[in-house]
């Protein structure tokens, strides 16, 4: 939606997961002054997801993968445009967590890594852990094989695999989630910006009894 007010415009969208949303800075130009470049600027936070069983009875306990969520903080973005040239115009991230749906086909897993899709979001909110603020998304998890959901915080670390201390500098850039699912229970993962490389994310569970 657009809004028109005596002194800005500004225009606001739904972070609905699957918008690309973008924003170029307004610029001038005349016969004897050309325009420069137009730059668009992604404004949303890519998480992209894969996943693998450790071993064929990983594979086996946890079956398909139906369901798979992320929280994004924010569920609504303005963009407040500038009263003049060459003074920035401001990128406001409002409205309540919003649990987002990556649009998935029911994935059977196996050993091999299978591309589950991606979601667009804000930026990662914070949590502290063992006294230590980390930025990152809450994750959800639902298989075929076992009864409950799945939930986990994953932080997100930069090129240096330190993690980012400011949620800002998550904007405009992809994030590849690896969830690695084995048989313990525990669940712990972090999620790393590279290019083209991949950090685990582990999710375990623990081995059903047999019947005697």
């Amino acid at each position: 939606s657009i809004n028109e007010s005596q002194t800005a415009y500004s225009a606001t969208h739904a972070i609905d997961g699957v918008s690309d949303l973008m924003f170029a800075e307004q610029i001038a130009g005349s016969y004897q002054e050309n325009f420069g470049d137009f730059t668009f600027n992604h404004l949303l936070t890519w998480i992209s997801f894969n996943a693998s069983a450790t071993s064929v009875d990983a594979a086996a306990i946890w079956g398909n993968i139906t369901k798979l969520t992320i929280t994004t903080p924010q569920s609504s973005l303005t963009v407040t445009l500038s009263g003049s040239i060459g003074t920035p115009s401001t990128v406001n991230y409002s409205g309540e967590t919003s649990v987002i749906t990556v649009p998935i086909i029911s994935t059977p897993l196996s050993v091999k890594a299978a591309d589950l899709g991606s979601a667009l979001c804000s930026p990662p909110y914070s949590k502290v852990i063992d006294s230590k603020t980390y930025y990152g998304y809450d994750i959800s998890v639902s298989t075929t094989g076992i009864n409950e959901t799945k939930s986990i915080f994953v932080p997100l670390y930069g090129t240096n695999s330190q993690p980012i201390t400011d949620p800002q500098v998550a904007i405009g850039k992809q994030y590849v989630l690896s969830l690695y699912f084995n048989e313990v229970a525990v669940v712990s993962g972090v999620c790393t910006l590279k290019y083209w490389e991949d950090e685990r994310e582990d999710l375990y569970v623990d081995r059903p009894s047999q019947a005697s």
